[in-house]
């Protein structure tokens, strides 16, 4: 039972990646946005209130691989990353006059 609810956690993933991005950015301003209060309630100025939340959570964007790490849509990422950088450069290559 385990196999079919991972898989079909996966495929709900693959499918909807773009919602799950989406509330996946909504959650990790959330986070942000209470250590950020939290250091507003002790005193601290906007300004750095924000900078000590951002140091505090540490790397967004190294916070939003580990998540898509975890739904297991790494090899997908790096797929299409690949065949898009592939395809750029066949049709750069194919455009370009040739001497």
């Amino acid at each position: 039972m385990r196999i079919l609810s991972e898989l079909r956690y996966r495929v709900r993933a693959l499918l909807h990646r773009s919602q799950l991005e989406r509330d996946m950015d909504i959650e990790l301003r959330a986070h942000l946005e209470l250590e950020e209060e939290k250091h507003l309630r002790a005193g601290l100025s906007p300004d750095e209130a924000r900078r000590r939340a951002r140091a505090a959570f540490g790397s967004v964007s190294g916070t939003r691989e580990d998540a898509r790490d975890a739904r297991g849509l790494v090899f997908l990422d790096t797929t299409l990353q690949t065949s898009a950088t592939r395809s750029a450069g066949s049709a750069a290559a194919r455009s370009s006059p040739r001497a």
